[in-house]
């Protein structure tokens, strides 16, 4: 493989959608890019601004809190994509605090489940949606509170 085919791979690549340094080094790899190429490519993207791990942390993070995933579950996900640890940290920290959090968690549930409903599904559902295991608690006591004072 070529300069000019894997700069182009890799142009086509985040045509589409951020990307980060890890996902575009396992597509070049894909390809059996060497690895002298590879660094040279994702330095070249990288030196004309191209590669954001931070707006992709960013942008993955406001999409998956408006979707009600919670904090550890967008952690998560951030990590499989090749986002490192202490920016994904500060991402999240900084777009979701642990009252929105909690708050987020409320409006999910009032939107899926009702007060007759089992609290403990309610309780399985946040927790699989990646909420913090004290989140789910004063959520779930929260929604049931409010709508047994309905």
């Amino acid at each position: 493989m070529d300069a000019d085919r894997a700069l182009l791979l890799v142009l086509r690549a985040l045509h589409h959608q951020d990307r980060t340094h890890a996902e575009l080094r396992e597509r070049l790899l894909a390809v059996e890019c060497p690895a002298e190429l590879i660094d040279a490519t994702l330095a070249q993207v990288d030196r004309w601004g191209f590669l954001d791990e931070r707006r992709l942390a960013g942008s993955l993070t406001e999409r998956r809190a408006r979707q009600a995933y919670g904090r550890e579950r967008i952690l998560a996900e951030l990590a499989a994509r090749g986002v490192p640890e202490d920016l994904a940290v500060a991402v999240v920290d900084s777009m979701i605090g642990e009252e929105d959090d909690r708050i987020r968690a409320v409006k999910a549930l009032s939107r899926r489940y009702h007060a007759e409903d089992d609290p403990v599904r309610g309780a399985r559902w946040l927790a699989q949606r990646g909420f913090q295991e004290d989140v789910v608690r004063s959520a779930v006591a929260e929604f049931y509170e409010r709508s047994l004072e309905d």
